[in-house]
């Protein structure tokens, strides 16, 4: 009876989808048919990464192969650019063709069954199901999934091992469900939650912060006003941008002073060892706020940046609440600044305002240059010169770094409306107010917008119109665009140049 039950389920199991021996219906798959998308990380504050069986590949820049070793992340990297075979795309409504570009490079599986795919396709049925029929039970076993996700991302560093959503993203495509919500990696959906109103919550990618840990003009957790939001946001916004783009920080950043932090920073490159957070600090306080950034003022600010979000993050946060005092010392720095005291808030109360300054400055204006310049540097190999020729030239390099490893990986707001969108190769009709993370990293790669999307090439014609960082789409926004985003590219445009003619250590920093 035993050997009978087992042969029913074996042959039950050869024709379920998540049996590679049954083909998808509609989508051919194709074996030994390569695919640049199928083994990246897509873990947040993860590492590009790719393997190709047991073979040794390598990341191309350009023209150049880079062997890469991230030696500080005890990570070996490498990616490959190796040319993918053709594969055909539908543009049928049923599966997008970055998905099927995804499902194309599927072969067939070792025994003809391939149980991590049944488990990660049950497993984003159940969430489905769950995600198309909001109530108070759906929702709190969509929690028990967040648990378990966001445990599964914190633990899994070995870049060896596939990743909770790169064996979502290679067994469902770009979109998938993941952390109580949806993960969307198609760049035209993307694009659509970029362009629109945004209602958000008090989310920071896919972790969850505790709400009364942080102000109520939290910029991050604000909702558009035409989502619902009071309005506050979009008053907030526009002093941000015309305090952090005025003459005065516009001429802080081309000084004397700006450069010789810049210049000072790109020796320490040189030399190995730098201090990626000391400089971000440093950078950020004199440009934006116009504060000297001397040793002791650097390190009271720099000290205070991972403990400002460890102790807000939940179920930790919900113990401890408002400033600390190294926190309190920093707000007063900031009060006494020539940006805020020199500003004109338009009637915004401006102890509120320095309220809302505070995450601003801790998960935002020095964590995003500080992440960028390490992913930036890593990519490069040792012999490669970094100044490009021009500001212009610059610029563009600093998009295609920041398009190979986004310093923010995605960033979580809530549908408006009924949506349908695809998954696995299925149309899904979700409501209203259901969570969705979109995926700047995944979008990032869709080849459909880059050829090669797995290569670093600094001269691609079309970085500028499909940039998705900054909280825009390439030159459009919908006024969530980051205030400080022309202080970022003035720094990227230096940082490339001053390290231009330098020689590097064998292995780049982490």
């Amino acid at each position: 009876m035993k050997a009978v039950a087992r042969a029913r389920s074996q042959a039950l199991c050869s024709a379920h989808p998540c049996s590679e021996k049954a083909p998808k219906p509609g989508l051919a798959l194709q074996r030994g048919v390569a695919d640049p998308r199928r083994n990246i990380s897509l873990e947040h504050g993860g590492v590009l990464k790719r393997r190709a069986g047991n073979a040794e590949t390598l990341f191309k820049l350009g023209h150049h192969q880079l062997p890469m070793d991230l030696r500080k992340r005890k990570t070996s990297v490498r990616a490959t650019a190796s040319a993918a075979a053709a594969v055909p795309l539908s543009s049928s409504p049923e599966a997008s063709p970055l998905h099927r570009f995804v499902q194309a490079g599927l072969t067939t599986v070792s025994g003809g069954f391939d149980v991590t795919a049944c488990f990660v396709k049950w497993s984003a049925a159940i969430q489905i199901f769950l995600l198309k029929h909001p109530n108070f039970l759906t929702k709190l076993v969509l929690a028990l999934f967040y648990m378990y996700d966001a445990l599964v991302s914190n633990l899994d560093k070995d870049p060896e091992q596939a990743t909770l959503t790169t064996r979502k993203l290679k067994y469902l495509g770009p979109n998938f469900p993941a952390y109580s919500g949806l993960m969307v990696g198609d760049i035209n959906v993307v694009k659509q939650l970029i362009l629109g109103p945004q209602k958000r919550g008090p989310y920071i990618a896919w972790g969850r912060f505790v709400t009364k840990a942080f102000p109520d003009n939290m910029l991050l957790f604000m909702s558009d006003k035409a989502a619902g939001g009071t309005g506050e946001r979009e008053q907030i916004k526009a002093l941000l941008m015309d305090l952090f783009t005025s003459e005065a920080v516009v001429a802080r950043g081309k000084d004397e002073v700006a450069q010789s932090l810049v210049s000072a920073f790109a020796k320490e490159v040189k030399g190995g060892e730098p201090d990626t957070f000391s400089f971000s600090t440093a950078y950020i306080l004199y440009v934006v706020f116009g504060v000297t950034p001397d040793k002791a003022t650097t390190e009271l600010v720099t000290k205070g940046i991972v403990p400002y979000s460890i102790f807000r993050i939940s179920p930790i946060g919900m113990f401890k609440w408002g400033l600390s005092d190294g926190e309190k010392k920093v707000r007063a720095l900031l009060a006494q600044s020539p940006l805020v005291t020199g500003a004109d808030l338009k009637g915004y109360d401006r102890e509120k305002f320095l309220d809302a300054l505070m995450p601003i400055l801790y998960i935002a204006a020095i964590p995003g240059p500080a992440t960028f310049i390490s992913y930036t540097t890593a990519l490069l190999p040792s012999s490669f010169k970094f100044d490009f020729g021009s500001d212009e030239a610059n610029l563009n390099a600093m998009y295609e770094a920041m398009r190979a490893h986004p310093p923010v990986a995605s960033v979580s707001s809530y549908l408006q409306q009924p949506t349908e969108i695809d998954i696995d190769g299925k149309r899904h009709l979700f409501p209203a107010g259901t969570k969705v993370m979109y995926s700047i990293k995944t979008a990032s790669k869709d080849p459909s917008v880059h050829a090669d999307a797995l290569t670093v090439d600094v001269t691609r014609p079309n970085l500028a119109a499909h940039v998705l960082n900054f909280a825009s789409f390439g030159p459009e926004n919908f006024g969530r665009q980051c205030p400080g985003r022309m202080v970022a590219e003035r720094l990227g445009m230096d940082l490339f140049r001053n390290l231009g003619n330098l020689e590097f250590r064998t292995t780049p920093i982490a």
